[in-house]
């Protein structure tokens, strides 16, 4: 399932670790109704520009998994 743009209400709640990546759990509907939930470890990295990146190591509780990268937008 690609929710990509069309998550219509959700929540993350996570904690930082002693390494500074965060562990995170997630729910959401998208805008079709369906619910999706899962949890994630993101690393972050501080680009040369300033901006953060962070790598978000996912996985739901329907067996998907995956990486994705999500860039801070310069101001």
């Amino acid at each position: 399932m690609s929710v990509q743009g069309s998550v219509r209400v959700g929540r993350l709640v996570g904690s930082v670790r002693s390494d500074d990546s965060i562990d995170a759990s997630y729910c959401f509907v998208t805008a079709a109704g369906e619910t999706v939930a899962g949890a994630c470890v993101s690393t972050p990295t501080r680009l040369t520009d300033g901006r953060v990146r962070l790598t978000e190591d996912w996985r739901r509780i329907d067996g998907s998994s995956g990486i994705s990268i999500i860039e801070e937008v310069a101001g």
